[in-house]
């Protein structure tokens, strides 16, 4: 029976050793840095929601709970601070006769005049606007590869979760086409006009 004693007493002891929150209060000071920032916007406003929670939680954590729940908690508070700070890429091209532009921002990275890519933290929404020149009009819209049926001047990429791509094609107006058959039937009889003087 004297081994039962010496048992729960070693059990005792094991309970009594206090959990070791330094690196637990280091990703802590990492994670309020996130939600403290001057550019916190830039990402999704619930993913910080959940990584105040974790915080919170984090900080009610004394010597008493346990170095597992610490642990785990501490590698929680990672993995959200990694997956807050997700990117991806939307690439948008615009044909000629318009221009595709992020709405409320300037674009990133020109590939050339008429596609750039722009970054996107995961969970974030990002608003582009399409704009036809002056004598076009909006002739598609392609999302991933595939066409959008309701032509929109304005387009949104919700809840992103991955890279996107977005293409628009511009077609001239018939009046302009009409005009432009015009002026170039008066420009052949001023021509023929020509000619015979």
């Amino acid at each position: 029976a004297g081994n039962e004693s010496e048992k729960s007493e070693a059990a005792t002891f094991t309970t009594l050793k206090e959990a070791d929150l330094t690196e637990l209060t280091a990703t802590i000071a990492e994670a309020e840095k996130i939600l403290n920032a001057e550019d916190k916007d830039k990402y999704s406003a619930t993913a910080l929601e959940d990584l105040q929670k974790m915080v919170n939680a984090g900080k009610a954590f004394t010597e008493n709970t346990s170095q597992t729940d610490v642990d785990a908690k501490k590698a929680e508070i990672k993995a959200k601070i990694a997956d807050i700070q997700t990117q991806f890429t939307i690439t948008a091209t615009a044909g000629e006769g318009g221009k595709i532009e992020l709405k409320d921002e300037i674009k990133e990275k020109a590939k050339d005049e008429t596609s750039y890519e722009t970054k996107a933290y995961k969970g974030t929404s990002k608003v582009f606007t399409i704009t036809p020149d002056k004598g076009y009009h909006i002739e598609s819209i392609t999302v991933d590869e595939t066409d959008v049926k309701d032509i929109v001047k304005e387009y949104t990429f919700k809840d992103i979760t991955e890279d996107h791509t977005i293409a628009v094609t511009f077609a001239k107006d018939g009046l302009t086409v009409a005009k432009e058959n015009l002026l170039a039937t008066i420009n052949t009889a001023k021509e023929k006009l020509a000619e015979k003087d």
